[in-house]
């Protein structure tokens, strides 16, 4: 894992304080995940005080359960009603946590996001052998036309990233991107995306992006991510770019995720347009079409794509190993890739949706690279998902025989150690026995705080089958000295991967802030 810097460059700092002078701050809270939220009068964001109208609630799309693959949605930082807010009248803004940076970081690098530039494979001027921006993957449903606005199912995953690890900030998104390419590129952007430079943590946070200049400059009514920049008008007290998304789904368990919506909507007192973005059925904010060329994302969209993208820092992308959405490539299918659902484009200023009708592509970090992600759609499929698609990477399925005779350990550990004089095992229970594991003896070098560590074990007897592999138990044992208390591990992720001759196969990912806290008085903690 790439060290977290302790020191802010005088660059982004100076760049926070005259960011912060722009905001009118009523008050400031901190969410449980940690995000510091500076609350402002909704009126103070635009000139005139006059707040645009949102849509009506009537266009968000009306979800349908199938009762044999459900689909929950996931809870958001504020669906909690006794969390901290600001005043009646104010909105929330996340203010930048510049000082969990990882890596060099510039003030160009760290507002930037240059992904969505060759995303299109039929954009203008492209060409057959042309790569996306160095490091960045994409898996694609691409659909060109004419549009308005989107809205779809994303399911959510906590994918791990920086594997192995790299000196530079990697991220792994599910997003949409709605574009137009009348004399420049220009894009509005959104989904969930784990990156830690952008949150704060590793865990998935909603996301929006702009840019009016084909991705070549970040600042105030030019581009960028949420509202580090001016641009995005914040409008629900409750949902906001940025914030924090609470739980994911699990391989083989229970599935959730966030509806968004995407729509271009004339305001009915002045007639101007605006490019609303709605989350979980509210409206969060927009961006004023004015923003954009008139003949381009000022009037309209004419490319939409809905899919993944990975970036990785490696000075080789080709062998990184960082998940895009649950890790599992989209031929595992369902509970085990990531599941994009109920696609569907808005053909009209009135609203009118249909179902998306796309193109798969897929794409290369590099000249000569492969792929390592994918993508499979199921357009109108006439099911109760409408048009749909899996996509990941870069486990593939394991082939029905596949056997494992070895176990790898992947553990992050958060914001306290597991201390020297510790001790922690890992048991595996299998239909043949449980099988018990010794991560880290007793005095043996401690697991520091934001370190990663990986440990490998051989499985007793037999090769076993990917299925054989059941619950899985880390357990915390605290040695303590005549003057200390109990030990408490903080255990910010854990993937399991089992290895054979077939290849490896992913057992179990999970993360969190923390994914558990073990204590001496709950000292395990157990997965499926």
């Amino acid at each position: 894992m790439a060290t977290l810097q302790l020191k802010t460059s005088a660059e982004l700092s100076t760049w926070l304080e005259a960011r912060q002078r722009t905001l009118s701050i009523v008050k400031t809270t901190t969410t449980p995940r940690g995000l510091t939220l500076d609350w402002i009068p909704i009126e103070s964001q635009v000139k005139g005080g006059t707040i645009a109208s949102a849509p009506p609630v009537d266009a968000m799309p009306k979800r349908v359960v199938d009762p044999q693959k459900p689909l929950a949605l996931a809870a958001l930082e504020l669906d909690d009603p006794t969390v901290e807010r600001g005043p009646a009248g104010t909105v929330p803004i996340v203010r930048p946590n510049v000082d969990k940076l990882v890596g060099e970081v510039t003030l160009n690098d760290y507002r930037k996001k240059v992904g969505g530039v060759k995303v299109n494979p039929k954009r203008p001027g492209a060409k057959p052998t042309d790569p996306n921006p160095f490091g960045y993957f994409h898996a694609t449903d691409n659909q060109d036309g004419t549009f308005y606005g989107t809205d779809f199912f994303l399911e959510v995953w906590d994918p791990q990233i920086d594997q192995p690890s790299a000196p530079g900030d990697d991220h792994s998104i599910l997003q949409t991107w709605l574009q137009s390419y009348q004399n420049v590129q220009q894009s509005i952007e959104g989904g969930w995306t784990v990156d830690q430079n952008l949150n704060g943590d590793r865990s998935p946070h909603v996301f929006t992006f702009y840019t009016t200049n084909g991705y070549t400059a970040e600042g105030d009514n030019l581009g960028g991510y949420n509202r580090l920049e001016a641009g995005w008008v914040q409008y629900s007290n409750s949902v906001f770019p940025g914030i924090g998304i609470n739980g994911a789904s699990t391989v083989g368990g229970a599935q959730v995720g966030i509806t968004m919506k995407f729509q271009l909507y004339r305001e009915p007192t002045n007639g101007q347009l605006n490019w609303w973005v709605a989350v979980q059925g509210i409206w969060m904010g927009y961006y004023p079409a004015s923003l954009f060329h008139a003949g381009g994302l000022g009037q309209h969209a004419t490319w939409l794509g809905v899919g993944g993208e990975v970036c990785s820092t490696l000075a080789n992308p080709a062998q990184t190993q960082d998940q895009m959405g649950s890790g599992w490539r989209a031929e595992a299918g369902w509970t085990r890739a990531a599941l994009v659902s109920n696609v569907r484009n808005q053909t009209d200023l009135n609203g009118t949706m249909a179902d998306n009708d796309g193109y798969a592509s897929s794409d290369t970090a590099t000249g000569s690279g492969t792929n390592p992600y994918d993508i499979q759609l199921h357009m109108n499929s006439g099911s109760s998902w409408g048009s749909y698609f899996y996509v990941g990477g870069p486990t593939a399925p394991a082939p029905p025989t596949a056997t494992y005779d070895q176990v790898t350990f992947t553990i992050e550990t958060g914001g306290d150690d597991l201390r020297g004089d510790s001790s922690a095992t890992a048991t595996i229970h299998f239909p043949s026995g449980a099988q018990t594991y010794t991560l880290k003896a007793q005095n043996a070098a401690g697991w520091g705080n934001n370190s990663t560590n990986t440990r490998t074990f051989t499985v007793s007897g037999p090769a076993q089958p990917l299925s054989a592999f059941g619950a899985i138990t880390i357990t915390l044992t605290s040695h303590d000295g005549i003057f200390e208390t109990p030990d408490n591990w903080n255990i910010q992720s854990l993937t399991v991967t089992a290895l054979g001759s077939s290849g490896a196969a992913q057992v179990y990912t999970g993360s969190g802030n923390p994914l558990a806290r073990l204590t001496g008085s709950a000292p395990s903690l157990t997965v499926h």
